[in-house]
């Protein structure tokens, strides 16, 4: 089976993306690398995500809608997952994902980018999902986006 890799730093990046691909029919996974996006004065996508999360179920929603109103009803995301620098990290980060993955549907699984490379999430639900980190050995970074 085929799979689709995206990386995307951004709403409109994800946008642009899953436009150009509407007529793709294999699963696709999408990685949010917040470290591409430090430079930018806004919030990373990762963090609006992660913030909204934490401060109430209504902006929860919101976030969400605004993520996934663009995507084709015909058009499935088969996997979330974000990568966290170590200074995101925090005892809520867990629930997040969870909270995630109620909201989206979707398998969301939190990663902490760096030498620790934890996995976090309980991968083994996922079988697809483990496979593809496997064979995922590099950290995504700006030059492999």
């Amino acid at each position: 089976m085929t799979i689709k890799k995206i990386t995307v730093t951004s709403v409109k990046d994800l946008k642009s993306t899953l436009t150009n691909m509407k007529s793709e029919t294999a699963p696709i996974y999408i990685l949010f690398n917040e470290k591409a996006e430090k430079n930018q004065p806004e919030p990373t996508a990762v963090q609006k995500l992660i913030n909204l999360m934490n401060y109430g179920t209504n902006d929860v929603e919101s976030v969400i809608d605004d993520y996934l109103s663009f995507i084709p009803e015909s058009r499935t995301i088969n996997y979330i997952c974000c990568y966290l620098s170590p200074e995101m990290w925090g005892p809520g980060t867990q629930l997040c994902a969870d909270r995630t993955f109620r909201l989206l549907k979707v398998p969301t699984l939190l990663r902490l980018n760096g030498p620790q490379r934890l996995e976090l999430g309980e991968i083994t639900r996922f079988p697809l999902l483990s496979m593809l980190f496997e064979e995922d050995k590099i950290m995504p970074t700006q030059e492999n986006i």
